[in-house]
């Protein structure tokens, strides 16, 4: 397992902009004061089940692995919960909660800290995963070994603003790169990069460790450094609530994140149950998987939340990045911990 500096407590990004985000939320946040936030089915027997509706920004992650295969895990049984999980994307997770077709979501840290920021009324409430989890991966062929190696590289990313780019410039500073020292080819997506890097049109790119593991048992590429080492403490992966849905299911949340963490520790406790997921599930090649599970992707996940100050002031950090706006570095994210609603 690839050594980390910071203790444990994927796809990559299209940047929001002020303004892009701003007309999102505002298009749709007339809609959410009205929705209804939550489904009870009573049996009169004190028995309730209750629907609680969660947008994820990525399928098939394994660091939302719990809640996209919870019916296999048994994430919810004895719970009283319904758990409806919504296949959403970076640029659409705030319309969604706004408009009133999730109570909850599941996404990386600064498109939550953003959708808050230009006026969603949600909260962050739990972090997922919360090392940094982007790692740079260079062609089979490359003499790369290390972060220094990739000094003069162009990189390609997903777009200015993302994680990827973030964690490409944190890296650069932190090993005393000009701007000059290396450059960036914006892409649509992970299979354009793929192919760009097959191609040499790019010499690397930043994305997931499940990833970056997947295309080493190919042979298709390798990993050559872990840019959480270049970013420090935040919150890769975290979850917000609608306000609205705070006040009125406060103890609701509370049972879901109870069982959610609880099962977060028996996956992290039997990794052939995530080894099944991922190849009998997931389609995901059995040697791929394997690397995957063995290099304690999933052990990455918090086992209960929590986020420390330091990781807050990271998140605050690289929210402003992705905005383009440094005051925001020094603004309180908003958070409340779930065991304290």
């Amino acid at each position: 397992m690839m050594e980390r500096k910071f203790a444990s407590k994927m796809k990559r990004k299209y940047r929001l902009t002020r303004t892009a985000m701003l007309a999102m939320i505002a298009g749709t946040a007339m809609v959410a004061t009205s929705a209804c936030a939550a489904e009870s089915n009573g049996n009169g027997n004190g028995d309730e089940t209750t629907t609680i509706r969660v947008v994820t920004s990525v399928p098939n992650s394994v660091p939302y692995i719990v809640l996209q295969a919870a019916a296999k895990i048994g994430v919810w049984d004895g719970t009283g919960l319904d758990v409806e999980v919504i296949s959403g994307s970076t640029p659409t997770i705030g319309q969604v909660m706004a408009g009133g077709q999730a109570d909850m979501a599941l996404a990386n840290g600064p498109t939550l800290v953003g959708t808050i920021e230009q006026g969603l009324n949600a909260t962050i409430v739990a972090g997922n995963d919360l090392i940094w989890d982007t790692r740079m991966i260079v062609g089979s062929a490359s003499t790369a070994k290390s972060a220094e190696d990739l000094k003069g590289a162009n990189f390609g990313i997903t777009g200015r603003g993302g994680p990827g780019d973030y964690s490409v410039v944190r890296m650069a500073e932190k090993l005393g790169w000009s701007e000059a020292d290396y450059k960036f080819t914006t892409l649509k997506d992970l299979p354009s990069l793929m192919a760009a890097l097959e191609s040499g049109a790019i010499d690397a790119f930043p994305w997931g460790s499940d990833v970056g593991y997947r295309m080493q048992a190919l042979g298709t590429g390798k990993i050559v450094a872990d840019a959480a080492d270049f970013v420090g403490p935040n919150v890769f992966h975290g979850f917000s609530v609608n306000d609205d849905f705070i006040e009125k299911h406060p103890d609701l949340l509370k049972r879901f994140f109870e069982a959610y963490f609880e099962a977060v520790k028996r996956v992290q406790q039997d990794p052939k149950l995530l080894l099944d997921i991922l190849v009998n599930d997931w389609n995901v090649a059995a040697d791929a998987a394997q690397l995957i599970v063995d290099e304690g992707s999933f052990d990455l996940i918090s086992t209960d939340g929590a986020i420390t100050d330091d990781e807050l002031k990271g998140l605050a950090d690289a929210a402003a990045y992705s905005l383009g706006d440094d005051s925001m570095k020094d603004k309180p994210v908003k958070f409340t911990y779930w065991k304290d609603l």
